[in-house]
This record gives C-alpha cells, sequence and structure tokens, in this order.
C-alpha cells in the first residue's frame, strides 16, 4: 500500500504567451511525494483516530486481501512514520472505531465477510491487542456494520446486515468486548449503507439504512429500552450508496445526506419539527457516486458534502450555506475506481483533509486541504471536451482570477469563475462560431473596459470574438478575421502607438504571422513576416531594447524560434531564426539572468528538456544547454515561485501527466526540476494567484481529461 499525498491541480493548455502578455497561458501541478510502503493488498475501509494519544491524526486500514488491519501512525504533518499489522478473519470489508470497554481509548472492529466473524482490537494507548473473534450467526454474508448504544445502557452495540436477508442482526455489547447476539429489527434486503448517529439528539443512537434497489432509505428511531423502533421509509435518488448526518440547515435538528449512484446526485433529508424528514434533491455529482462525507471543508462554520464517484475518478465538492442550501458541485481529481472517502485532518493544520481508497489499487489517497476548501492532490474541474489551451483574467471584476479554456473537440470556450474564497464555479459553455479552436487571447478589444476573448479556430480558418459583459458572461461568438489556412497561434500585444491591442494570428497554411489592426472590436489586415513551419505559440516583448513590442514563434516542424521586430505601427519583420532542437512546443519569454535583456525560455518534446535562449538587447540570441524536464514537454510559463524576486519556470508535460517546476537563481540557471502530477495529458498552462493569498499558483488544461487541475503554490517553490 502507497500513501499518495496529492497536490490540488489545475490544468491550463494555452496556445502562448509571456507572463506580462496580453493572453498569457500558465498550468499548475500537483506533486507526489515518495509513497510510504505498508505492504497491504486492498484497502477497503480507513477510519482516522489517535491511537498513541500523540495529538496526530493516525489511520487503521482493513485489507480485504491481505486479510488484515493495517495501523498507520501520522506525524501530525501529513506524512506517516510507522505501520503495524493485525491479523483478521477472511476478507474483512467494513471497519470501525469506538470505545467498546469504556477505558478512554478506542478499539478496533472488523467485520469479516467470507469468515463470517468479528475481530476486535483492543487499544492501550500505544497499539493494539486481538482482543476477541467473535462468530456470526445470523442469516447470509455480512456486508456493512454501523456501532451505537441500540439498547437502554452506554455500552456500545453492533448492527450488521446480511446480502439477501430481511433483517438486521443486533448483538448487544457486555464492556469487556464480548457480545450477545439477542435480536433483529426488519431491514430492506438490499442493504447499500448502514449509518449511526443521534438524529432526536437525545443521547440515543438511531440508525439509517439505504435500500439500493427500491431508491428509499429507512429510518430507525432509538425507542429506549426496546431498542430500535420500527423503520419509517423515504424516497432518494436512484440506487442509494451512501449516507452522512449532520444539521444542514441550522435549525439544531440533524438531517440526512444520501448519495445515489444511479441518478449522480445528492438527495438531501431534512428534519421537520415533528421527527419526520422531508427528501428533496441538492446537487448533481459525478457519475456512480459510491459514498458521500458531510463536513465543514472550508471552515465557515457550515456543513459542506464531498461525493467519491467509482468511475470517472471524480470527488464533487458541494460548499453549504448553513441554510440547507449547497453550491453547485465542484469536481477535484480523485482516483479511478474510488470505493471509500473520509475526511480527517491528518496534516495538523485544524483543516479536514479528504482520504480515499480505490478498487484495484494498494494506495490510500490523501488530498491536503489548501484552504478554503481547495484540496490539494486533486483539484480538478469539468470543462469541454479536449481542452487545449488555457487562459486567466479577472473576468467578472470580482478581484479574483476567472479561467476560460478553448475546447478543441467540442467547439466551446468553458469559462470558470473564481468565487474565491469559495472556488470556481462549475463552468459555462460557449460556443465559438467555427470548428477546433486552437488559441485564444484576452483583453478589451472593444475599448469598453470590458475583458473580451478573442479566439483562433484552426478547423474552419476563423478568428471569433466573443465580447464580455463584465460579469463573466459573453455573448455570441462573431467571426472577425476569415478565410485564414488553419490558424495555429495567437497573441494580443500592443504592436501601435493605439490604446487597443493588435491581434497576431500564426496560419499554417501559409507559414506566416498576420498582424490585424484593431479598430474597436473590428480588424484590418496589417503586414505578414514569414515564420517557421507548424507554430504551436505566440509570444509578445521587446527583444530588441527600441521600446516597441516584438513577436516570437516557436516552430515545431522547423525545430526553431523565429524572431519578428515590431515597427510601432502594427507591421512585423523577420529578424532571426534559432534552431533550438527537435519538435519545440512552448515558449515564454523574461529577463532570466536580470541583466536587462529579454530572454527566451523553449520547451523542447522530442528531447524532454527545456531551452534558455539568452538575448543580447538587439534581438539575438545564444541558445544554452537543455534542462531536463517532464514528457513531451508543452507549455511553459514564467514567474516567481518561491518569492525570491528571480524568475523561475513551470512546464506542463504532455506524455507524463505532470507539471515540472525549476526555480530561477537569477543568473540564468534553473535548479533541477521537481514534477507535480496533474491530470491526463496536460496542454495548456498558466501561473496565476487563485485564492488571493499573495503566493502564485499553477491551473493545467487536461487534454485527455476533459478538466482543468488547480495547483496550489506554498510560497517555497512547491505546490499542493
Amino acid at each position: 500500500m502507497r500513501f499518495a499525498v496529492l497536490a490540488s491541480p489545475l490544468l491550463i493548455a494555452a496556445a502562448a504567451a509571456a507572463s506580462a502578455q496580453v493572453g498569457s497561458f500558465q498550468r499548475h501541478s500537483v506533486q507526489l511525494p515518495p509513497a510510504i510502503t505498508a505492504g497491504v493488498s486492498q484497502p477497503v475501509a480507513v477510519v482516522t483516530g489517535d491511537w498513541n494519544k500523540d495529538s496526530k491524526t493516525d489511520l487503521a486500514v482493513a485489507d480485504s486481501v491481505g486479510n488484515r488491519i493495517t495501523v498507520i501512525l501520522g506525524d501530525g504533518s501529513g506524512a506517516f512514520i510507522q505501520t503495524l499489522d493485525f491479523p483478521t478473519g477472511l476478507t474483512p470489508v467494513a471497519l470501525s472505531s469506538v470505545d467498546l470497554n469504556l477505558d478512554g481509548t478506542n478499539d478496533l472492529v472488523a467485520l469479516n465477510r467470507d469468515s463470517r466473524t468479528i475481530t476486535v482490537l483492543a487499544g492501550n494507548g500505544t497499539s493494539f491487542t486481538l482482543a476477541r473473534t467473535i462468530a456470526l450467526t445470523g442469516s447470509g454474508v455480512p456486508t456493512a456494520m454501523a456501532i451505537g448504544t441500540w439498547d437502554a445502557d452506554t455500552i456500545p452495540d453492533l448492527a450488521i446486515a446480511y446480502a439477501g436477508a430481511t433483517s438486521i442482526g443486533i448483538l448487544r455489547g457486555d464492556g469487556d468486548f464480548s457480545f450477545a447476539s439477542d435480536s433483529t429489527v426488519s431491514s430492506p434486503v438490499d442493504i447499500s449503507f448502514m449509518e449511526a448517529g443521534d438524529l432526536d439528539v437525545n443521547g440515543r443512537t438511531d440508525l439509517v439504512v439505504g435500500s439500493r434497489n427500491a431508491g428509499r432509505v429507512w429510518v430507525y428511531m432509538h425507542a429506549g429500552a426496546a431498542g430500535l423502533g420500527a423503520p419509517k421509509q423515504y424516497s432518494v435518488g436512484s440506487e442509494p450508496s451512501g449516507g452522512a448526518i449532520g444539521d444542514f440547515n441550522s435549525d439544531a435538528r440533524i438531517d440526512i445526506v444520501v448519495s445515489n449512484r444511479g441518478s449522480a446526485d445528492v438527495s438531501l433529508l431534512l428534519q421537520t419539527s415533528n421527527g419526520n424528514f422531508s427528501s428533496v434533491t441538492l446537487l448533481k455529482v459525478g457519475a456512480n457516486p459510491v459514498t458521500i462525507v458531510a463536513a465543514d471543508l472550508n471552515r465557515d462554520g457550515a456543513r459542506d458534502l464531498a461525493t467519491a464517484s467509482g468511475t470517472t475518478g471524480e470527488i464533487t465538492i458541494g460548499f453549504g450555506d448553513a441554510r440547507g442550501g449547497f453550491s453547485t458541485g465542484t469536481a477535484i481529481a480523485g482516483r479511478a475506481a474510488m470505493q471509500t472517502l473520509s475526511a480527517a485532518d491528518v496534516t495538523g493544520d485544524a483543516q479536514p483533509d479528504l482520504i480515499s481508497t480505490s478498487l484495484g489499487s494498494a494506495d490510500i489517497a490523501i488530498l491536503v486541504n489548501a484552504g478554503s476548501g481547495s484540496f490539494a492532490g486533486g483539484s480538478a474541474h469539468r470543462v469541454g471536451s479536449q481542452p487545449i489551451f488555457l487562459l486567466s483574467a479577472d473576468l467578472d471584476r470580482n478581484g479574483s482570477p476567472d479561467i476560460a479554456t478553448a475546447n478543441y473537440n467540442a467547439g466551446t470556450v468553458s469559462i470558470l469563475r473564481n468565487q474565491s474564497p469559495a472556488g470556481f464555479i462549475a463552468a459555462a459553455q460557449y460556443e465559438v462560431g467555427g470548428t477546433n479552436p486552437l488559441a485564444g487571447a484576452i483583453a478589451d478589444f472593444d475599448g469598453d473596459g470590458l475583458m473580451d476573448l478573442a479566439v483562433a479556430n484552426y478547423g474552419s480558418g476563423t478568428v471569433s470574438l466573443l465580447r464580455g459583459d463584465g460579469a463573466g458572461r459573453f455573448g455570441a461568438a462573431v467571426a472577425v478575421i476569415t478565410g485564414l489556412s488553419q490558424p495555429r497561434a495567437l497573441v494580443a500585444a500592443r504592436l501601435n502607438a493605439d490604446a487597443l491591442p493588435v491581434l497576431v494570428v500564426a496560419v499554417e497554411g501559409t507559414d506566416e504571422a498576420i498582424s490585424y489592426i484593431n479598430a474597436g472590436g473590428t480588424f484590418r489586415k496589417g503586414s505578414a513576416a514569414p515564420v517557421g513551419g507548424s507554430v504551436f505559440a505566440l509570444v509578445a516583448g521587446d527583444v530588441t531594447g527600441d521600446g516597441l513590442i516584438d513577436i516570437a514563434s516557436v516552430n515545431a516542424q522547423d525545430a526553431d524560434v523565429s524572431v519578428l521586430t515590431g515597427d510601432g505601427s502594427g507591421g512585423l519583420g523577420a529578424k532571426a531564426r534559432i534552431p533550438v532542437g527537435v519538435r519545440p512546443l512552448g515558449l515564454v519569454m523574461g529577463d532570466f539572468n536580470r541583466d536587462g535583456r529579454m530572454d527566451i525560455v523553449v520547451s523542447v518534446s522530442g528531447a524532454a528538456t527545456l531551452r534558455l535562449l539568452t538575448g543580447d538587447g538587439s534581438g539575438g540570441f545564444t541558445a544554452g544547454t537543455g534542462i531536463l524536464v517532464g514528457g513531451q514537454p508543452r507549455s511553459v510559463v514564467a514567474a516567481d515561485f518561491n518569492g525570491d524576486s528571480n524568475l523561475d519556470l513551470a512546464v506542463s508535460n504532455q506524455g507524463s501527466n505532470s507539471v515540472s517546476v525549476l526555480i530561477g537563481d537569477g543568473r540564468g540557471g534553473f535548479a533541477a526540476a521537481t514534477a507535480f502530477a496533474v491530470g491526463s495529458q496536460p496542454s495548456g498552462l498558466v501561473a496565476v494567484d487563485v485564492n488571493g493569498d499573495g503566493r502564485m499558483d499553477l491551473v493545467a488544461a487536461n487534454l485527455g481529461g476533459d478538466s482543468i487541475s488547480i495547483l496550489i503554490g506554498k510560497g517555497d517553490g512547491s505546490f499542493i
């Protein structure tokens, strides 16, 4: 078993641009620290607690293949320092932590399906010992377990569900690790989950049971000495799969939330004044949600929700408003085939982190809460099909940077509005009015003070303009440039003395870069200059030191970089061609050696390297040696990631599903690359402060995952 502490990825695909340039693209990734090997084959249940009483969160894991409980001791920072194994019966499928003998120390209880037994481990404050193995006598295969006080005393009892049975077995505890099986309560035959809690706040444990095929939950209220009363049934969504309880509308009554696997949504059952429940559908979540967790993830005093998808690898979070309402579900990247999800503070920062296990995987994935409910280890937001570039700007004028992606296959742009500290609203989709959008730029193109979006459509040979309304919404796309032969890259820059930006478009069919002069949102052709074959990115900056903006292109087919000089009136002239290596795909400008001259860094996909082109201040460049990064590096961005005032680098690695970060020394040198995991085939990348903490974060567009990943910067060059 490996413990993977995941950092929150925001994936961004971008056509090109320097950090200071209008329409720049940046990517962010998530780092996976070294795995901790604990020998577990298939974790199926995880509980948390302080097993050795050092005030730090520890884990206990049921291994259904290894037939054991593995106890993992934490150091309070999210790392784990020791593992202890304890044998169980055959195929443990459920695990709980509770103080069975009322000695002030929690014990562990495992339900073993194939041996039809219960394993009890007694805790002593430093470790565990086997206290009891209990044979089950109920009819059928045991599948689920809940713990509570089902009779009139305060000693914990067990409730056991059996596959195909019409009753739940109640095992009454004696306070000495023994149990008497002396009663049953009627139940559905298709129990999908059991959740215990004090629903009527009378100090006694009640029980909530999900009926998978009927789309119902059964609620059993404690009836005093008589035990659990007759159940009441309530309709929820299709195939309820998990439940959690809490007061979600601040009325001092305990409510129930249910994840529904078949309908991919969440039902909320609000408790009424007479002790009954009223069911409503809350929000849509990722496909096949297998479980649900309720916790205050953003520490605003309201309970939030998180569901785990059993198929897409998404965790969907809905932030509660303490009035029974929840935000539209925000998806973050988890692991494939998840089967469990829990919340606990494993890093000691008083913020609940998320812990998941997956079918067929020996990993326990820990998604670290980076604050305000954003998670390191996988913050991924769904966008359109094949997001190929990424842009960032404050589109709704609320002071927080928003995200736009161009979705190559869908023919759309996705707009994700940043409602920091709550995070990003689910993406809104806009048609681009063309096919195969491949590049874009954000700027005020019509002079109304509001951000607009220009998109180059490779398939239809057009550039579309979507005018913004200042609230994060856009009007219908209008083709402002037509008749292009495969426009591949786009940048907006101040190439003349006008206040409005000029568009420069790289056209693959003619191997030229064409400037288009802006006349308030309409464009006329300026000049054309030759570039190399198959331009993947354009950037703008003053490379000649004359105060005028120049253009550089990275040419994948010709394995070089073209430098075009600006004349100050929108015209471009060919200046130089610099060989850089096989299949260069991205570039960024910046003064990396702090000599006052503009340099260029190029990602060379064929060599899996970055190369620094040191500028001489007059448009000439000297190519340095390559710096190794991940496989098939694509978009590259520059920013100060560690607060030392030197420019650092980040690059999306499309072939290794990661982002590499390289810390600069201010003299043109860079430390070895550190890789952070993101989604599938990261293409675009941007560097931007998404959470307003003054530190640069990274956002990556995942071409293969139809999502973006967000990596939260810690200010020291590392990301979560």
